[in-house]
């Protein structure tokens, strides 16, 4: 038996792959001595053959799971699969293809996975929107012991329409912060925010630090989460005007009032540990850069994801 798990929403379609190898350790498998669990990357087929072709130990049945068979496999495994797959899979086995893509480049990835896709048991997670996202929202929180107000079921939906994982971890704290009460649009704007300024915290430590790779991780996470560069560039050039207002508190030996600053006591809390470890000139030379892109891209000189790309990248040197 093959069964391939894909689609772009990878957090559904994980929960069901977990639901699914729980189910076969608890009925056929409790000693796990017939599950095995591969990674597509650097895969040789002479192992997948060998895991996928074995027989069961004292058991009717094993499960092989892979996860980026088609995504982080080479050539010729794929290539090699394919033909494996056209000969037939032991009957003895349960075969599980996890993917979280459904459009692959290459011809040889587009063929398995078309073979993948035609299996009896192939399960497809897109992306949820709209009232089914919505629906989904609900029916998470009541299963979690929770209830929740329209208005915040919305505002989450909007929040993370493409991001199924941090939906998943904002309600699980939303329902421990709520305590059985209803969970209202209030509470989720605020850990929404917080959330959201953390990543822009970290993005801004990543640049002060003049650390490269953490920068490109942390700006291809806010892309993925959906926001765009302009978006992301005003939330660090919000940070670095922040940064550069607590610095003067320091330096004056004051303690900062958030109220009197219109800041967040959050945002205060969280900044000043990183403003400490930086002088007021390194602040003042990143800010200056930051105007300058800014302007850039208010006059349409360049498109603010260039621009950005190209502040960072400077910022870093």
């Amino acid at each position: 038996m093959i069964i391939c798990v894909y689609g772009k929403d990878s957090y559904r379609g994980s929960v069901q792959l977990r639901k699914m190898v729980e189910k076969f350790s608890l009925q056929r498998d409790p000693q796990g001595l017939n599950l095995v669990q591969l990674q597509g990357k650097g895969l040789a087929y002479s192992t997948f053959a060998q895991e996928v072709c074995a027989s069961p130990f004292l058991a009717e049945k094993r499960m092989v799971v892979v996860k980026g068979l088609i995504e982080d496999g080479s050539d010729d495994l794929i290539g090699s699969v394919q033909t494996l797959f056209e000969k037939g899979v032991p009957d003895t086995t349960v075969l599980i293809c996890f993917e979280q893509k459904d459009t692959f480049k290459k011809k040889i990835q587009k063929t398995l996975f078309a073979s993948l896709c035609e299996q009896k048991y192939a399960q497809r997670f897109d992306m949820l929107s709209g009232s089914a996202l919505q629906g989904y929202i609900g029916a998470e929180i009541i299963e979690k012991g929770g209830a929740i107000q329209k208005a915040a079921v919305f505002t989450l939906s909007r929040l993370f329409a493409e991001d199924m994982w941090g939906l998943h971890n904002s309600i699980e704290q939303l329902v421990a912060y709520a305590r059985g009460r209803e969970i209202t649009n209030e509470d989720v704007l605020t850990f929404c925010e917080e959330q959201a300024q953390d990543n822009i915290f970290a993005l801004v430590d990543a640049i002060l630090g003049k650390n490269k790779k953490q920068m490109v991780q942390l700006l291809e996470q806010q892309y993925k989460q959906g926001k765009d560069a302009l978006y992301v560039f005003a939330m660090v050039l919000r940070q670095f005007r922040i940064h550069l207002q607590l610095r003067d508190c320091v330096d004056a030996n004051i303690t900062p009032d958030a109220k009197a600053m219109g800041l967040h006591p959050y945002v205060v809390k969280k900044t000043l540990p990183s403003v400490r470890q930086y002088s007021m000139d390194r602040l003042t030379g990143i800010y200056k850069d930051l105007l300058i892109v800014d302007t850039r891209i208010k006059t349409g000189v360049l498109p603010a994801n260039i621009a950005v790309e190209r502040l960072l990248a400077q910022c870093v040197a």
